[in-house]
Parts: C-alpha cells; sequence; structure tokens
C-alpha cells in the first residue's frame, strides 16, 4: 500500500505540471549575414543542384546570388552563356542559371514531443515562364515526404503540394492576384494519430486547403530556391530574375512535464488540474482596446481568433509567443444540430472562429478541429 501511495503522488505530480510551451525556432534571422548562418546554410541539403536548370551558389563569403538587403533575403538568378554540363540531379537537365538556395540548420519533426508546428513567411515571387521559386520542407533522411508551401512554375498558380510517396500526391492550386506585391503563404501542422498529420494552408490569412500524410516521426528540412526551367514547362528568361523573402518564422509546441517546464514563460495557461501554472507569460503593454476577456489581467487578451488550445475557460491563442484569451461572442447553440459531424469532426463548446469554407464556421479544440455552431 506503502509503494501504491508513493506511485500515485508521483504520478500525479507529472500530471500536475505537464505543460504544452510555445517555443519559436526561427523569427528575425535576416537582419545580417551573423544572424543568418546561425539559422541557415547555403544552397540545398545535399549540395548545388537538383531537378532544374539552376545550379545553386552561395557561401559566407559569396553573397552573388544569396544576399540580405533591409531584412529580407533575396535569390537571384543569372543566365549564363557557357557549357557547364549537366546537373547531378535526375533528370540531368543542362545547366543554364546560376542561382540561390538556402536550407534550415535545423530539422523538425511532427511527433509526441512537438505536435504543432507554425511555418510562414512573405514573398515576392517571380512568374515569368521559365521560373520555378519555392519554399518547401523536405524529408530530411529520404524523399518523400515533401510538403510545399510555396512552388510556382512559370505562372501566377501557386501549388501546395503534399507528397506521400512519388505517386501519392495532394495538389490544391490557387490562383494569386497582384502577383507582383508581398503574399504571405502558412502552414499549421498538426498530428493528429501514431501515424498522421494535418497540414492546413493559408494565403494571406485566408484558409485555403487541408492535407492529410503519415509524416508523423519524419524530420524536415525548410527550403527556400529558386530554380529555373524543369517542371515550369518552358524556356526560362534571359534577363536576371529574383525570388525575396521575409518574415520567415517556424515555431512549434512542446509537451514538456515537471521542472524543465518551470522556466517557461510561454507555457500553457492550464494544466490538467485546471490550475493555473506557477509561470506566467510575460504581458505586452495595454493598448486602449476593451480587455474583457476571461483571461484578463493575469494573461492579454488576443486580437485575433486563431485558437491553439481549449479548457473549460475559454479558448486560447498565441501572440508575441505569449498566451492571449479569445473573447467569445457567444456560446453555441445546445439545440444546433453539428453539421461537422457528417465530415467526420465534432463541434466546438466555443464560438472562435479559425476559418470559414463552403461548409460552415471552423474552430480549434484541444489542437483538433471542430464546426462551429454559434
Amino acid at each position: 500500500m506503502k509503494f501504491f501511495a508513493i506511485i500515485t503522488f508521483f504520478l500525479l505530480t507529472l500530471i500536475k505540471y505537464s505543460f504544452a510551451v510555445w517555443e519559436t525556432l526561427i523569427s528575425n534571422s535576416l537582419t545580417d549575414y551573423e544572424t543568418f548562418e546561425k539559422y541557415w546554410n547555403y544552397k540545398y541539403p545535399w549540395g548545388s543542384d537538383h531537378n532544374g536548370s539552376a545550379r545553386m551558389y552561395g557561401t559566407s563569403t559569396d553573397h552573388t546570388h544569396v544576399y540580405l538587403k533591409e531584412n529580407t533575403v533575396v535569390l537571384f538568378a543569372k543566365r549564363i552563356n557557357w557549357d557547364e554540363g549537366k546537373s547531378t540531379s535526375n533528370p540531368h537537365p543542362a545547366i543554364h542559371y546560376h542561382s540561390g538556395a538556402i536550407h534550415s540548420k535545423q530539422t523538425f519533426t511532427v511527433n509526441d514531443q512537438y505536435p504543432n508546428y507554425e511555418i510562414k513567411g512573405e514573398f515576392m515571387v517571380p512568374t515569368n515562364s521559365g521560373t520555378w521559386p519555392a519554399f518547401w520542407l523536405n524529408g530530411a533522411k529520404t524523399w518523400p515526404p515533401e510538403i510545399d508551401i510555396v512552388e510556382f512554375k512559370g505562372s501566377n498558380v501557386n501549388w501546395f503540394n503534399t507528397f506521400r510517396t512519388s505517386s501519392d500526391v495532394s495538389t490544391y492550386k490557387t490562383t494569386i492576384n497582384n502577383k507582383g506585391a508581398w503574399h504571405e503563404y502558412r502552414i499549421w501542422i498538426t498530428k493528429v494519430s501514431n501515424t498522421n498529420i494535418d497540414i492546413h494552408f493559408y494565403i494571406d490569412g485566408v484558409w485555403k486547403a487541408k492535407h492529410t500524410a503519415n509524416h508523423v516521426g519524419k524530420p524536415f528540412h525548410l527550403i527556400m530556391n529558386l530554380q529555373m526551367e524543369g517542371s515550369s514547362g518552358g524556356n526560362g528568361p534571359s534577363s536576371n530574375t529574383y525570388f525575396r523573402g521575409k518574415n520567415i518564422y517556424v515555431g512549434r509546441t512542446r509537451e514538456c512535464v515537471g521542472d524543465e517546464c518551470s522556466n517557461q514563460s510561454n507555457a500553457s495557461p492550464t494544466t490538467t488540474t485546471n490550475e493555473k501554472t506557477t509561470t506566467k507569460a510575460t504581458q505586452p503593454a495595454q493598448t486602449n482596446e476593451a480587455n474583457s476577456c476571461f483571461s484578463y489581467p493575469t494573461y492579454p487578451c488576443c486580437k485575433g481568433n486563431t485558437v491553439i488550445y481549449t479548457d473549460e475557460q475559454g479558448a486560447w491563442g498565441i501572440e508575441n509567443d505569449n498566451w492571449c484569451g479569445i473573447e467569445s461572442s457567444s456560446t453555441p447553440s445546445s439545440s444546433a444540430s453539428c453539421w461537422a459531424k457528417s465530415l467526420g469532426y465534432n463541434c466546438c463548446s466555443h464560438c472562435s472562429v479559425s476559418y470559414t469554407d463552403e461548409n460552415g464556421k471552423w474552430g480549434v479544440e484541444n489542437n483538433v478541429w471542430c464546426g462551429i455552431t454559434c
């Protein structure tokens, strides 16, 4: 009995101090070359060549094809007029361009410890014939997996692709208006089973598509490259080509237990025993906006309504790497039918809308999408 009591106390202690922590992995990495090179390597993870006609160049002392300007990374492609042979990668096209690519030094893996990721950036992409810019996740050990966040193939259509195998691929295509302007491309990845993740794709804050893939436990590199010709389906331009990116961000939730959570300033605001954590998020300076949400003044009120976590107190978001409360405009009607069940989802216990599609309004509870009946 004494042994049982000790084990029970130990388990309850672990439960009491279990947290979800938000970690920022890449942010403000484009300010200067010293900072940049802490987060990014030049070229592809495997070298200079890939499946297009551009060969990638760039080092810490050669910034001709990868350079920084005003907190922006610029990849520059220039056509060459000499024979440089063929790409060393399949399908071995002739090299017609020198260009630039970068990849993250860190790899990113969705698993039980890191069940959610947010990856985003703002990009100004070339869309003329023969250009092939991309911002994508590629398997660090094998291919596939692959998740394409930005991919343009010689037009103003972006391809969201998820490769499970070379022949098992989900694709969603979106035409981009005002193609010469900056646009934000974002994915939210969440672990939904022991093997599968859901990938939600957004452009300029608007939800576009969801893919599901068996990518749990598979490490990824994040890559930005300006490839040419290849899958773009045409001859590339003779003029110079530029692919620009800024505000590139990677963050994730981390499950931690016990003392390892005690020094986290952005730990989840609740525990499984429904007590507040012993550490609180650093509160940003208050504005003149109403602070009427349930979490104030212990935690600030969110300006947006993207739900990361839900407990009995309400819906929580993360802004500026800190937890904040989301004020629901009302509560769901108890008499309303749950339209989301026919799509394989439950309905939310709150009214905070994360996105809307042709089916209706959607929210998130405990990292799972749910329909809103408010």
